[in-house]
């Protein structure tokens, strides 16, 4: 049964509304909470038989209440909870357990719980929980309903839990519950929204509906220009689960760069945290974001749109043809699905002084995965990829202006108070600003006839920043989440050229006051390789090996851009060329890659 057509049912057999029920809590001195008005169900069927009902204060027994009749839920069913009263109850919060015998073959659970307006904003909330699985019960009813007596037990439970604030009065009023029928799968859809479809065929997919399989979006038509659509579900597996967004090859324009007559279909990376209960109620919820870019004149449907999913049973994954370790965070477009971008494990790390120590990966063992803290960077080659702006120059950026020189491409604007900033200095350089989210232009230039202190420089190219260019979301990610931070103090240790000796390069003076984004004591989350990490950690036999460790991946290779000032000359940064040689280079180059790297907590 498809998404839709399942919610129809849902929606004209299966919906379970609770119409009327009002509860007044009281937070007197006494801290008493008291319930009044009537509790009822209906739904046009036999499919549920309420045997029982109890209530539990919280951190207390759950009791029968002695008022309820026992009914079926199908529009007779009806509780009155007039004579329901409770004392001492501090926390402002209590439960209701259905006890129900499942009359069907179909597994059920409470799928969303919606409060009105008036509720929510007097700072009252609803959670819930429990599956009614299926039973053994053979003998059935005219109507295909299983028979039973007073002696069957329950099936299961479902709970439903309101909380207040003690220190009002609140009347609960118009709560309406939905039962859906249960899959045991491997995600719950919670909510969907969108801005920029002309259709709203997504609202079919709201409604915390179970998933097996895939979520089908093809009937979805896009307008012209951009739309975000996103997703928001709950993992209901004890593994990880990775959300893939796919497409009918031919579909999309993967391998086509500029903006007019295109159709570009980018997404976030999203694992969906594990959930060792399989409750519905207690998965962390995450957010799935699919962009679309129309580029053409009219409206379009994609065919074969869907997202699917794949247990994991860690973030940190291995690739046992090639050897090494990665993680997964970002995504960039294929021909016909977006494609995690990988991040290569390359060290361990020790930080337990203060100071990290990192010591190389050298030897891959399928069977023991790494533990602790180790340091990953950016393994896929992404240079060739189409960004969501139509571009595929993503990544390359200057290292930073060159104010000794007047070229057309010098870089990143400076200020006139810094006077002993170099322009190599990595903490005010464009290239840091890039792959730590900061909108950069990928250079700068100089205008004619500024040639003269203080240099002012305009944007030349185009503007951007990592997190969008690779589709990594920090409020979601998984991956992101567990970056362990290197301050900038810290990063200009040890940043010298050598290879077995470096030294520290001094902090510039003029940046330990003001701006907390160019002081010492500032975290980033990404940074790029020293020459002496990228030496130690990825190569190692000679200055100029080109050992396979140390050059870009896969497709074509391009230099990329190290941390590491030239000492010489203020004018050049370190690189590693195509060849995967130490090199150096002219700072306000733009068509070298940021190759960014993280320290990720495993």
């Amino acid at each position: 049964m498809s998404l839709k057509v399942k919610l129809i049912s849902c929606i004209s057999l299966f919906m379970l509304m609770l119409g009327v029920l009002v509860i007044g809590v009281f937070a007197a001195t006494q801290q008493q909470i008291s319930m009044q008005g009537n509790l009822s169900f209906v739904v046009p069927d036999k499919s549920l038989y309420v045997k029982n009902v109890r209530y539990q204060e919280a951190g207390g027994e759950a009791v029968d209440i002695e008022s309820f009749t026992p009914g079926y839920i199908n529009g007779s069913f009806n509780m009155d909870l007039t004579a329901l009263e409770t004392e001492e109850n501090a926390h402002g919060s209590f439960a209701l357990y259905f006890d129900i015998i499942n009359t069907t073959d179909i597994q059920w659970a409470i799928v969303d719980v919606e409060l009105p307006t008036a509720l929510t904003s007097a700072g009252v909330s609803a959670s819930y929980s429990g599956i009614i699985p299926t039973n053994d019960l053979t003998d059935t009813d005219s109507d295909g309903y299983k028979n039973f007596d007073a002696n069957t037990p329950i099936d299961g439970s479902l709970i439903l839990t309101i909380t207040a604030p003690n220190s009002s009065s609140v009347n609960l009023e118009g709560i309406v519950i939905t039962i859906d029928e249960y899959i045991d799968a491997a995600v719950q859809v919670t909510s969907v929204s969108s801005s920029g479809a002309t259709t709203d065929t997504y609202t079919d997919l709201a409604g915390g509906v179970a998933i097996d399989g895939s979520v089908d979006l093809s009937g979805i038509e896009f307008a012209t220009g951009e739309t975000t659509l996103t997703i928001s579900m709950t993992s209901l597996s004890a593994k990880y689960i990775k959300n893939i967004v796919s497409y009918d090859s031919g579909t999309v324009n993967y391998n086509t760069t500029g903006t007019s007559g295109t159709l570009f279909v980018h997404s976030t990376s999203l694992y969906l945290p594990q959930n060792s209960s399989g409750e519905l109620s207690s998965g962390e919820s995450k957010d799935l974001t699919i962009y679309v870019n129309n580029n053409t004149s009219s409206a379009k449907t994609i065919s074969g749109l869907k997202v699917s999913f794949e247990e994991k049973e860690s973030l940190l994954q291995k690739d046992t043809e090639n050897k090494y370790w990665y993680v997964e965070m970002g995504t960039v477009m294929g021909q016909t699905q977006s494609e995690y971008i990988r991040w290569k494990y390359i060290a361990s790390v020790d930080d337990s002084s203060g100071s990290d120590v990192a010591t190389k990966y050298t030897t891959f063992d399928a069977d023991t995965t790494p533990t602790g803290k180790g340091y990953f960077y950016l393994e896929t080659n992404v240079l060739s990829a189409i960004g969501r702006d139509g571009t595929n120059n993503m990544i390359e950026v200057s290292f930073n202006n060159d104010w000794t020189r007047t070229s057309a491409r010098a870089g990143h604007q400076t200020k006139a108070e810094w006077t002993s900033i170099n322009a190599n200095d990595y903490a005010t350089s464009n290239v840091r600003r890039y792959i730590n989210g900061v909108d950069s232009y990928d250079a700068y230039k100089n205008p004619s006839g500024t040639s003269t202190y203080p240099y002012t420089y305009e944007p030349d190219g185009r503007e951007s920043n990592m997190y969008d260019d690779l589709n990594i979301d920090t409020t979601n990610d998984l991956v992101y989440e567990k970056i362990v931070a290197r301050s900038l103090g810290e990063l200009y240790k040890d940043n010298t050229n050598s290879t077995t000796n470096p030294n520290d390069v001094t902090y510039p003076s003029d940046l330990k006051d003001g701006d907390e984004y160019y002081q010492e004591g500032h975290e980033d989350a990404f940074w790029l390789l020293s020459y002496y990490e990228v030496y130690q950690l990825t190569g190692g036999s000679s200055t100029i090996d080109s050992d396979s460790g140390r050059v870009w991946p896969t497709g074509s290779a391009n230099y990329y851009w190290l941390r590491s000032p030239n000492s010489v000359f203020s004018v050049f940064a370190y690189i590693v060329d195509t060849s995967g040689f130490l090199n150096f280079d002219f700072v306000d180059f733009h068509s070298h890659a940021a190759r960014a790297a993280f320290k990720f907590s495993i």
